[in-house]
């Protein structure tokens, strides 16, 4: 009769629990966060970088940033590697997203990008930047990287964000 009832209470049990994966609890923002980043909060977002299991890496754009003023959101929904991280860039005159792609190194940024900001994130985080950023008219692309053991590679380069 105990072992019908414990039964009975596991099930109970695993039924009451939420369906939650760990990658869909890897990267979670919090009740107060929410409410005050993104589209139309307080903390006014542009952008929101999220890393995925299977190196993927999207963006959404909420708004265009003001010069001098820049505020993203990254959630990083994947432990696979030790460290996530995005270099923003702006590109000289000519050259596009698809010359900023076919560069390889993550260790060296090729000579026609300029570096604006350089943020690491760990696995499973969700993390808000903003301020004043030294950012002229144009537009941002985003690398994103990631680094574990001997591994340290890019996985996407995304954009453009544009700069009025």
């Amino acid at each position: 009769m105990k072992i019908k009832y414990l039964i009975f209470l596991v099930l109970g049990i695993l039924t009451m629990m939420p369906g939650c994966t760990t990658a869909e609890a890897l990267g979670v923002e919090n009740e107060w966060r929410l409410a005050h980043s993104g589209k139309g909060k307080q903390w006014e977002t542009n952008a929101e970088i999220v890393f995925e299991p299977g190196d993927k890496c999207s963006l959404t754009i909420y708004k265009d940033a003001s010069r001098g003023s820049f505020a993203y959101k990254v959630l990083v929904k994947d432990d696979t590697y030790d460290n996530y991280m995005i270099a923003i860039d702006t590109l000289d005159e000519g050259y596009t997203i698809e010359d900023l792609k076919a560069h390889t190194s993550p260790s060296v940024a090729p000579s026609f990008a300029h570096l604006k900001r350089y943020d690491v994130f760990d696995p499973g985080s969700t993390t808000f930047l903003g301020g004043s950023i030294n950012i002229d008219e144009g537009e941002l692309y985003f690398t994103c990287m990631v680094q574990g053991g001997d591994e340290h590679k890019i996985i996407d380069v995304i954009g453009s964000l544009k700069v009025h």
